[in-house]
């Protein structure tokens, strides 16, 4: 039945049909999102979904409302419930794949209208960063990334279009399905127009954000908070900053534990998103460029990166039109990632991909920094 279902998929035919335009970026998302899901039908343990199918990561128990277990959020628990009641890993890999392309496509379409000033944007938009990107081909049905990457979007782009409450119910969505979303609010804040918007942008959020880990520890008292213990227990900081560090030897000489690297991401993450804030609230940047530098921060510090991540702040990149160079590079380090982990590469790699993706986050950044200017129509 499988290989029925990938026969009917003509990828050569979708391939030859006419581009022009808005249609050419949306055939080739298609087009490559099609054969990702593809390669990793053939593959599937390189999947994400596949481990958790198989109780093979961080899953322990299924019944009622989620599985129990769950190293994700809440809507994440609601997410795979139908998934692992398919009647196979291959399966389960391959529609999360199909929902992962649709919300590739989505991404596609919102960054078409950016590009054609429906949203005001005033940013130079490349809609082909996303588009044609190496890591959409690489990692699109690891996970459910993508779908969180569409929720971050379009709550950036509802604010365009003054929706605050819209807005702010899509990024509490997103936060309870990859927890990423959760870091572009505070620097959006001084881009919503006036106090009263402020607070129902931020209030919108929490509420929902609430009632979905409400409802969470009602279903699973015992269990609701697994993913935030096995957040907090995690120790593969490898491929990060705090990797990095310790491939130089800092963190042998400090003698640093898990939880202080914790402390440190959290302090550092914060710190980064108060101090991006405080400099949206004087420069008034795009909407786009405040997001986008808020996920470079977040990619920067945090403790953990899996090269799915990538997925996170490449439509964004798109979106505020980066210079390709630097973003292929960036890609290029996730993708060695992956390498190492399924190929039997050098590990040493894996920190030096880490050391380089720092650096070319660290340039992109300054590129956004460098371009910004006050853009009032864009957030008033």
């Amino acid at each position: 039945m499988f290989r029925e279902l990938l026969q009917r998929i003509d990828l050569k035919k979708l391939a030859a049909l006419p581009r022009t335009g808005s249609r050419e970026h949306l055939v080739d998302t298609a087009f490559i999102g099609l054969l990702s899901v593809a390669l990793y039908a053939v593959f599937p343990p390189f999947s994400d979904i596949h481990r958790l199918w198989r109780r093979e990561a961080g899953l322990a128990i299924v019944g009622g409302l989620g599985p129990g277990e769950f190293e994700y959020p809440p809507v994440a628990a609601l997410y795979f419930e139908p998934l692992i009641g398919l009647p196979s890993s291959r399966w389960a890999v391959v529609i999360n794949g199909i929902v992962m392309v649709v919300a590739a496509v989505g991404v596609t379409s919102l960054l078409l209208k950016a590009a054609e000033g429906e949203n005001v944007a005033m940013d130079a938009v490349d809609v082909r960063i996303w588009s044609m990107s190496p890591a959409l081909l690489a990692f699109l049905p690891i996970n459910w990334d993508v779908g969180a990457a569409y929720l971050a979007v379009l709550a950036v782009s509802t604010l365009y279009s003054r929706q605050v409450n819209v807005s702010g119910t899509l990024l509490a969505v997103g936060t309870s399905l990859k927890v990423f979303p959760g870091a572009l609010v505070l620097p959006l804040v001084p881009l919503v127009r006036d106090w009263a918007k402020r607070f129902r942008f931020v209030g919108s959020g929490v509420v929902v954000l609430g009632a979905s880990y409400v409802g969470y520890i009602m279903v699973r008292p015992e269990t609701w908070k697994v993913h935030l213990e096995f957040a907090g227990s995690r120790a593969d900081f490898e491929s990060t900053i705090w990797g990095v560090f310790d491939w130089l030897g800092g963190m042998a000489d400090a003698g640093l534990s898990v939880a202080s690297v914790n402390l440190l991401s959290a302090l550092s993450v914060g710190v980064a998103l108060v101090a991006l804030t405080v400099w949206v609230w004087i420069t008034r940047p795009t909407l786009a460029q405040a997001a986008t530098l808020a996920l470079i921060a977040l990619l920067l510090f945090n403790k953990v990166f899996k090269p799915q991540y990538a997925l996170w702040v490449l439509p964004f990149l798109a979106w505020t039109g980066a210079k390709r160079a630097s973003v292929r590079t960036f890609e290029l380090t996730a993708i060695v990632h992956i390498a190492v982990t399924y190929f039997a590469l050098p590990s040493a790699l894996v920190p030096l991909a880490a050391a380089v993706r720092v650096g070319t986050l660290g340039v992109l950044a300054m590129e956004i920094l460098g371009r910004a200017r006050p853009h009032r129509r864009s957030h008033e």
